[in-house]
């Protein structure tokens, strides 16, 4: 099985508010991006900074995502990212919580893929979620 982090430290400067709780069909978008990575995984981390009390919060009705504050988030996302690593013991799947829709199909072909590391492309564009094997996930841990 895979397990899966959201990234949801930042600030939100270019947006001049939390962006993990703009609603979106009366849910914040943490919420959509929960929701589309929870049946893939077994075991969600969200990672927060910034805006934690507020995240805890708004995801406060789900009992099994794990939820871990980054002190060091005014370092900038992959301080998130080892922050979130910390505990995992496979491979992964790494997701911006302001990235809320993601298709299903996108993440069963990286699930289905091949490669250490996949990315999902369209029309030569990079996005999420990113796939990192487990033993590139231990060698990440040693950043920290």
């Amino acid at each position: 099985m895979v397990e899966g982090i959201i990234l949801a430290g930042g600030y939100s400067s270019r947006a001049k508010q939390n962006k993990m709780l703009l609603r979106f069909n009366d849910k914040p978008l943490i919420f959509h991006t929960v929701m589309s990575l929870l049946p893939f995984v077994n075991h969600l981390i969200v990672v927060t900074g910034h805006y934690d009390k507020d995240i805890r919060q708004a995801l406060s009705s789900f009992s099994q995502v794990e939820i871990v504050h980054n002190e060091n988030y005014d370092k900038g996302m992959f301080s998130s990212i080892l922050c979130g690593i910390k505990n995992v013991h496979s491979d992964i799947l790494i997701l911006p919580g302001d990235c809320p829709f993601v298709e299903k199909k996108t993440i069963e072909v990286l699930l289905n893929g091949k490669g250490d590391i996949r990315i999902p492309t369209f029309k030569n564009e990079h996005g999420h979620p990113i796939y990192i094997c487990r033993e590139l996930v231990e060698e990440l841990k040693k950043e920290s």
